[in-house]
């Protein structure tokens, strides 16, 4: 092989086999490509012809006398004498060993291609003299020199460079998981990934589609947590259609970071949660609080809860008033959930009554346009007689639905009974409360327990 082909050869073989073997990006630095391509000509310093040979003549003369060309610079010795020189060097330098993966590969790549020829290279030189070569058959080796043979090298390997890119920077598995797009290969990658992954989705729900990014936090076969936009994103294949998702390597990191708390305050309670994306949190308290976190703030003595994007506390002393150093000022009239939730039934009725209400007028409306039409042809054109008629029958699925005013009426009872019931635990609560008042002291609230958040890196 020629210098040329070296050169292009080396940066396809590191870009590929260095991607996929070694997890290594060849195009992440200027140094990695100088590095390979150095350390894939540098093989034919053995020959005093060959540019390397002619920048240190005396050290090329000197090998070509005592051993010849490819022989010992072409050894699986030299490979490893030299990668191993290569490597402690560059930690004595840099104090890492980025830069030795690259030469590896790019000097590996010089002996592959060599036995590619048809002289091919004696690898295990000193130790077994006889030429390896790649593949037997002479007929279907390269002839180092022939301008046909190097030049279809040559373009085959450009054009291996221009559409492998993606290979290069990705690796392998990475491009491989990345063109199946399902979140069983999302996992995959997460899994054996260093840095943080981010996930691009496509997915539907019911009539909605739904298209984002997000960083990816927590993955399993069929399901994939992502912190997208600043809150947290379930994507569960059992729950949504998903179309597509396609990780992409950010460089950054992640980490998950535990904190304890013991007898704090409600002030320094919140001023700990302020901005942060809990991924578990558990709180305890003497007295009575509420967690603002989810659709529907919690209130009792205990909290406990996964993925919160955001979450405050509020002391309340056994429902009278806000508690605080200040004392209480009066009693504080609580509403049951139950009530939004039974209101929030009662909208659901009604919304699905004038949905369904709606879709059987229009029933009504093409039954009869259909009927208009059918008897407009009758029996002239049978085919498109028969096909009005299928599609009347189709309407005639469409039944009126039941008026739900008993159902409402009955949610609606069950609505005033609950608020009478409040109105008189309010009542009893404010009597005991004034008779309490002139000897209780207030109870200064404490939080106690331990949350989880996630920390992204820049």
């Amino acid at each position: 092989m020629t210098l040329p082909n070296h050169i292009v050869g080396g940066a396809v073989f590191t870009g590929v086999f260095g991607a996929t073997i070694s997890g290594i990006n060849l195009l992440a630095s200027p140094w990695y490509i100088a590095v390979t391509l150095a350390a894939a000509v540098l093989p034919d310093v053995d020959n005093t012809s060959s540019p390397v040979g002619r920048v240190v003549g005396p050290l090329s003369y000197w090998l070509n006398r005592h051993y010849g060309h490819r022989t010992l610079t072409h050894s699986v010795a030299a490979l490893i004498v030299l990668t191993l020189i290569f490597a402690f060097a560059e930690r004595a330098v840099s104090g890492h060993t980025s830069l030795t993966w690259f030469f590896f590969w790019g000097y590996l790549s010089h002996i592959i291609l060599d036995m590619c020829t048809v002289n091919g290279v004696k690898l295990f030189y000193p130790f077994h003299k006889s030429a390896c070569v790649i593949p037997g058959d002479p007929r279907y080796r390269f002839e180092t020199g022939n301008i046909r043979h190097e030049t279809v090298f040559f373009c085959v390997a450009i054009l291996c460079g221009v559409f492998l890119v993606p290979l290069f920077k990705n690796g392998f598995w990475t491009s491989y998981n990345r063109l199946f797009g399902t979140i069983k290969h999302v996992s995959s990658e997460f899994h054996k990934s260093d840095d943080m992954l981010e996930v691009e989705y496509w997915y539907r729900t019911g009539t909605e589609q739904r298209h984002g990014k997000g960083f990816c936090l927590e993955a399993t076969h069929s399901r994939i947590l992502l912190m997208d936009a600043g809150k947290f994103h379930h994507i569960n294949e059992a729950e949504v259609e998903v179309q597509r998702v396609v990780p992409m390597h950010t460089g950054r990191h992640f980490a998950f970071k535990d904190t304890a708390f013991v007898s704090v305050s409600a002030d320094s309670l919140n001023r700990l949660l302020l901005g942060k994306k809990l991924m578990t949190v558990e709180i305890h308290s003497n007295v009575q609080f509420e967690a603002a976190g989810g659709i529907t703030p919690e209130i009792g003595y205990h909290f406990k809860d996964d993925y919160i994007d955001a979450l405050r506390v509020r002391p309340i002393d056994n429902d009278y008033g806000e508690n605080s150093a200040n004392g209480l000022s009066s009693v504080r009239f609580q509403s049951s959930p139950r009530i939004h939730t039974l209101n929030r039934r009662i909208a659901m009725l009604q919304y699905q009554y004038e949905e369904r209400a709606g879709e059987y007028r229009e029933a009504q409306r093409s039954i009869r346009e259909l009927r208009r039409q059918g008897e407009a042809i009758g029996t002239s054109d049978v085919a498109r007689y028969e096909r009005i008629r299928r599609e009347m029958q189709e309407w005639e699925k469409v039944k009126n639905p039941d008026d739900p005013a008993g159902e409402i009426e009955i949610l609606r009872a069950e609505i005033r009974e609950i608020q009478a019931d409040d109105t008189n635990r309010f009542r009893e609560k404010s009597v005991e409360w004034e008779r309490k008042q002139g000897d209780k002291q207030p109870e200064i609230p404490v939080f106690t327990g331990y949350l989880r958040f996630v920390v992204l890196s820049d």
